[in-house]
C-alpha cells in the first residue's frame, strides 16, 4: 500500500540497478520550455506508507518525508550479497519545478576563472545565503550537502565540475581520474525552463561542459553505483528526477538524505517514490540536511556548497 497526493504525477520506475539511462527524448539542449505542461492533469505522487509527512513542510511546490528504521540486513548489489544497516532516518524531499525551484548556493571563492577553490561554511548558513535562480517570491526551505571535494581545503577544490549562476566555477579535479571511467554524471537544473535532467557526461565535456551547457546550475558527481562502498552504511545523499506529466522533461526532483543507509538502499528508496534518472552527491561526513531552518542531519565540518530547494510564496 502507498499513500497517494493529488497534484502529483511520478508515472516511471528506476530502470534496472542503477537507473542510469535517460528516457522519454530529454533533449537537454533544447530551448523547449515547460509552459504547455503547466495545465497538463496529473495523477497521484505515491508515497509508500513507511513514510510520514515531515511536520510543516509542505506547499509551494516543496513536500518532504521521512522514516525512521530499525536495524536490519538486506540484500545488496548483484549478484546480491548481504549487508547490515544500523538503524537509520531516511528523508526524501519532492520539489515540482514547475511551481518550485531549484538551485545551488556556495560560499566565497578565489583562484582564476573555471578553476575557482570555494570557502566553506556551515550547512545552515549556506541554506539561507543564496537567492532563488531568476530571482521572484521565493523562500529556501531545504538544502543539502552537494559536491565532492577536497576535505582538507579551506578554500575547497571541488571533484566534479561545478557552475552556478550561469558561471562555471570549478572543472573538477577527479574530471580526468581513471578510477571514474564511465561513472561521471551531471545534475542540471534549468530554473527557467523548470525542469531539471541527470545524465552522463565525458572528460571531453570537462572545460565547457557542452553538452549540458545551457543549464544556469549544474552540479557534476558520479553514478547511483559508482563505488563509494557500496553495500557500506553510511550518510547519503542522492538526487532522482522524473517527468510526472509525460511531456519529455523531468519538472520533478526528489532528493534523498540518510543518516544511514547502502547505495542500494538509496537506490531503492528513490525508485520507490518514482526516480527514473539518480544521481549520487557527496556523502559519509558531509552528509547534511536542513528543512525550514531546523538541521535534522549534520554534518561534521563545514561545506563549499549546497543544493536547495525553495518553495513558492
Amino acid at each position: 500500500m502507498r499513500k497517494t497526493l493529488i497534484g502529483w504525477a511520478i508515472a516511471t520506475t528506476v530502470a534496472g540497478c542503477g537507473g542510469e539511462s535517460i528516457v522519454g527524448g530529454l533533449d537537454p539542449g533544447s530551448n523547449a520550455t515547460d509552459e504547455e505542461g503547466l495545465g497538463t492533469a496529473v495523477a497521484a505522487l505515491t508515497v509508500p506508507t513507511s513514510y510520514s509527512a515531515v511536520a510543516g513542510r509542505s506547499g509551494g511546490g516543496v513536500n518532504c518525508y521521512r522514516r525512521a528504521r530499525s536495524a536490519r540486513s538486506r540484500a545488496c548489489g548483484a549478484p546480491s550479497r548481504t549487508a547490515s544497516e544500523p538503524a537509520a532516518t531516511d528523508y526524501v524531499c519532492v520539489a515540482d519545478l514547475r511551481t518550485a525551484r531549484v538551485g545551488t548556493s556556495g560560499g566565497a571563492v578565489a583562484g582564476p576563472a573555471g578553476e575557482r577553490t570555494h570557502y566553506r561554511s556551515p550547512l545552515r548558513t549556506l541554506a539561507t545565503s543564496g537567492t532563488a535562480p531568476g530571482g521572484g517570491n521565493f523562500r529556501a526551505v531545504v538544502a543539502a550537502n552537494a559536491s565532492f571535494f577536497a576535505t582538507s581545503d579551506n578554500p575547497a577544490g571541488m571533484s566534479f565540475p561545478y557552475k552556478r549562476a550561469s558561471v562555471v566555477l570549478n572543472g573538477g579535479f577527479e574530471s580526468g581520474s581513471s578510477r571514474w571511467t564511465g561513472q561521471l554524471r551531471i545534475l542540471s537544473m534549468w530554473w527557467d525552463r523548470r525542469y531539471a535532467a541527470i545524465g552522463p557526461y565525458s572528460t571531453a565535456d570537462r572545460a565547457g561542459l557542452s553538452a549540458w551547457g545551457s543549464a544556469p546550475d549544474i552540479i557534476g558527481s558520479l553514478s547511483s553505483t559508482a563505488d563509494k562502498g557500496f553495500c557500506n552504511a553510511r550518510p547519503r545523499t542522492y538526487v532522482g528526477v522524473n517527468d510526472r506529466d509525460g511531456d519529455g522533461l523531468r519538472e520533478s526532483l526528489l532528493l534523498y538524505v540518510s543518516t544511514g543507509a547502502t547505495q542500494q538502499t538509496a537506490i531503492d528508496e528513490l525508485g520507490s517514490f518514482g526516480a527514473s534518472e539518480l544521481i549520487q552527491l557527496d556523502g559519509g561526513s558531509s552528509t547534511g540536511l536542513v528543512i525550514d531552518g531546523s538541521q535534522l542531519v549534520a554534518p561534521s565540518y563545514s561545506l563549499p556548497n549546497a543544493i536547495v530547494l525553495y518553495a513558492a510564496q
